[in-house]
């Protein structure tokens, strides 16, 4: 089996193909990031810089990375060789679900895959957040929606929100399984800011993703046009 590792310290993401396993020793390979250097850019992965990754996670031929201190998830394509954004705001810390262009993570450090949904430890924030992989839309999870596999009872009331009382892992040597209870998707209570609402983002070049220059930009033209506004350029 192929093994990925995050390195925070050196701000890397390495590495090591079963077929050079030659023990005791083993080829490394850094894929992502500069030796030393913290800090954010996507593109190419030969001149990608990570953050402090501290955790990564291999699914359908591409990897997820933690990039805790840039406050995001990161994507690896492997066949593109290329990284990008992929959950939260890269370098911009916060605490809010949604669709990709909206939503924020503090401190990410841990993040899995399986069946189509991303699990994060949005450490920061002291919640659970799950991803859609195919539409990149997140929610939070109540404290308690994930436990460990062997603590789990036969019927439990539902847990508090504060994840910070809930047992997670155990720090015993072991690998333990956990099990996330999807349903419990937490949109009321306190603190509530990481609550979606489309309503608060009337500006529909709000947070635009890309770069750009002058251009004719189809969300409003099509505005414009249902004021009876024939043509109209934006900068966005």
């Amino acid at each position: 089996m192929d093994l990925w590792i995050s390195n925070p310290v050196d701000h890397t993401v390495v590495f090591i193909q079963a077929s050079t396993y030659q023990l005791p020793k083993a080829t490394l390979v850094r894929i992502a990031g500069q030796k030393g250097i913290g800090n954010f850019r996507d593109g190419d992965l030969s001149t990608a810089l990570l953050n402090s990754p501290m955790s990564v996670s291999y699914y359908e031929n591409k990897v997820y990375v933690a990039d805790t201190l840039n406050h995001c998830i990161r994507v690896i394509d492997i066949e593109v060789k290329s990284i990008k954004q992929f959950s939260g705001r890269c370098t911009e810390s916060g605490f809010k679900d949604g669709p990709p262009q909206y939503n924020r993570l503090y401190k990410p450090d841990l993040v899995g895959a399986a069946n189509g949904t991303l699990f994060i430890n949005d450490s920061g924030n002291n919640y659970i957040r799950i991803v859609d992989i195919a539409t990149g839309y997140m929610k939070t999870l109540w404290g308690g929606a994930c436990r460990d596999a062997n603590n789990i009872a036969s019927s439990y009331s539902e847990p508090e929100y504060d994840v910070k009382n809930s047992v997670f892992y155990n720090d015993n040597g072991s690998i333990h399984t956990m099990v996330c209870d999807l349903s419990l998707i937490k949109t009321t209570g306190k603190p509530e800011e990481h609550i979606f609402d489309i309503n608060d983002y009337k500006d529909p070049c709000f947070m635009h993703i890309t770069l750009c220059e002058n251009r004719t930009h189809p969300f409003v033209i099509r505005a414009f046009q249902a004021s009876q506004v024939s043509e109209a350029t934006t900068t966005v």
